[in-house]
């Protein structure tokens, strides 16, 4: 009788060392695929980020009267700064820390706000040579602000679910044993690159 007991016990211990082999393993290959997915996000948000600054070039050839010639200044120098911030980013692997956010964040609320003023300036003056040009770089740059929402928004959501899963049993005792840290991933913050709905109230 203690031999089949035993038997038992055994049988039951290897079958909970299994289910615990089962639950680590899955639980580290759902952080791991979660990493790479938000890896995959910032690359997408620094692409839209990027093809925005691209557009900036045909917005200031189709622009030439010298009245905007200020803020057409001020938006240049806002892409230059966006433009190195976003390669130097592009040119690393590794995730975004808080500090490179903030800087992303800041640098491109000031080109979304500069580019706005000019919308606004020429909604008010009306004084541009060649309007319907104008109107298509206008809704290339609307869509290209879309695109960065939609990017921001994904990535904002990978995040979440990772640093979500690192609280919770058992993930966050497979984030301890593995080292997934859910401090070196930063979502943010929901007050920071308006949205283009928000920021482009202008007529077409």
């Amino acid at each position: 009788m203690g031999a089949q007991w035993s038997k038992l016990v055994g049988f039951f211990v290897f079958f909970a060392g299994i289910i615990l082999v089962c639950i680590v393993f899955g639980g580290y290959s759902s952080l791991h695929r979660s990493e790479g997915r938000i890896a995959s996000a910032q690359k997408v948000l620094l692409s839209s980020c990027q093809e925005n600054i691209n557009l900036l070039p045909e917005l200031s050839e189709t622009i030439q009267n010298k009245e905007y010639k200020e803020i057409l200044a001020m938006i240049q120098k806002a892409a230059r700064q966006n433009n190195s911030l976003i390669k130097n980013l592009m040119s690393h692997d590794t995730p975004m820390d808080m500090g490179q956010i903030k800087k992303l964040e800041t640098a491109q609320n000031i080109l979304i706000k500069n580019i706005a003023n000019l919308f606004i300036q020429i909604d008010q003056s009306r004084n541009i040579n060649n309007i319907e040009l104008f109107k298509t770089i206008k809704q290339k740059i609307f869509l290209a602000q879309d695109n960065i929402s939609m990017a921001k928004s994904r990535y904002n959501m990978e995040v979440e679910y990772f640093n979500v899963r690192t609280k919770i049993f058992p993930g966050f005792i497979i984030a301890k044993i593995f080292g997934f840290d859910k401090e070196k991933y930063f979502s943010f913050s929901r007050d920071s690159m308006p949205e283009s709905s928000a920021v482009f109230k202008i007529k077409a």
